[in-house]
């Protein structure tokens, strides 16, 4: 004769009114022995026979604009170029005024080591234009660019 399961998840399809009213489908995998599972791939990754825990970041504003830009193509242009497009999106030159589009670009001059893209980081996170108002970044920024010889 076949013994009852024991753990959690078999009283919870026991009496699935103790939780609430539900049950919930079984989405691990069936262990060695009887009645235990695994986490959800998703939430681990196995390593020969052990399961560990994968640690999630949440990713910062540069590193997000490193990867829209690789996606785009945009990482492979110079400097100088990038800058001079985001110039162009600032001041509405050839184009409609695009603050956002304008601060992304000169992030990205900015991370090549553009000393007038980052004052104007700085400028926009003063203003608060295509970014929000941060008076502690753009200090950083007019320091990370007054470093390289730019008064601005």
């Amino acid at each position: 004769p076949r013994q009852p399961a024991t753990g959690a998840r078999s009283r919870q399809q026991a009496d699935p009114a103790a939780h609430g009213g539900r049950t919930q489908p079984s989405t691990g995998r069936l262990g060695s022995r009887r009645g235990h599972t695994q986490p959800p791939a998703a939430d681990s990754t196995a390593s020969r026979g052990r399961t560990r825990l994968v640690r999630l970041h949440r990713p910062t504003l540069a590193s997000r604009v490193h990867a829209a830009a690789m996606r785009r193509g945009d990482a492979g242009r110079s400097a100088e170029d990038l800058f001079a497009a985001g110039e162009r999106s600032y001041f509405g030159k050839g184009a409609t005024k695009d603050y956002g589009k304008a601060v992304r670009l000169f992030h990205l001059a900015a991370d090549k080591g553009h000393a007038r893209a980052q004052g104007y980081i700085g400028l926009c996170y003063q203003a608060g234009e295509g970014t929000p108002e941060d008076h502690v970044k753009a200090a950083q920024y007019f320091r990370l660019a007054a470093d390289q010889g730019y008064s601005g």
